[in-house]
């Protein structure tokens, strides 16, 4: 008797947690589809990235669910920068105009030419889209990464192509640089040089990241 007594009390308190988590679901779902109505990119397709060389070119982001998606990668710099100015986004993505700054150039000779291309794709019932491009040589030249949808129009800038390094260990991976500021300094003038940190940790690959 007293284990039948002891069973009915616990189901009373299942009963009780079950509300509570079908309103944490629904919260979720809730910010999840409102996310899902604005057009973006995932957070790791931002300004300043690197895309993988020689190999096919994959971008995807979220939109409102079902709607027509169309992405443009271009090294057109006219059709870059107007973009950027129509969107009123500011221009040399991450850097401080007013600020001292000494910077190396890399001279290209002949890079490698960037076909202006434009892919359509429609958004599922989660809201996410993704386009595949085809693979493209390494160079200094930047590239823009356009985004529409209906109304709404989002741009990355300052991308380049090349390769791209994971960096994986334990503890003293979250260093950044052996912690030297005098060394941070020393490698912050090399433009063709980018790196990006995210604390997120998994056990499989996500499609997107925290907000940082």
């Amino acid at each position: 008797m007293k284990t039948i007594i002891s069973i009915s009390r616990n189901r009373k308190k299942e009963m009780k947690l079950i509300p509570s988590i079908f309103i944490a679901i629904a919260l979720v779902s809730s910010a999840t589809a409102q996310d899902a109505e604005e057009l973006r990119f995932s957070r790791i397709i931002s300004d300043n990235m690197v895309l993988q060389q020689q190999k096919p070119i994959t971008l995807w982001g979220w939109a409102k669910p079902d709607a027509e998606v169309k992405v443009t990668m271009t090294q057109d710099a006219n059709l870059g920068k107007s973009t950027v100015i129509k969107l009123g986004e500011p221009s040399d993505a991450g850097q401080d105009n007013d600020a001292y700054t000494v910077t190396m150039r890399y001279v290209e000779k002949n890079p490698p030419k960037l076909e202006t291309r434009t892919l359509k794709a429609q958004a599922g019932r989660d809201g996410r889209w993704s386009v595949q491009f085809p693979s493209a040589k390494a160079s200094f030249k930047p590239t823009w990464l356009i985004a529409e949808s209906g109304q709404q129009m989002i741009v990355v800038q300052n991308v380049l192509i090349g390769e791209i390094w994971l960096c994986a260990g334990q503890s003293n991976m979250g260093w950044g640089n052996f912690n030297r500021k005098d060394r941070e300094a020393a490698s912050a003038d090399f433009p063709g040089l980018r790196y990006i940190a995210w604390e997120d940790s998994w056990y499989k690959p996500l499609p997107d990241v925290r907000k940082k």
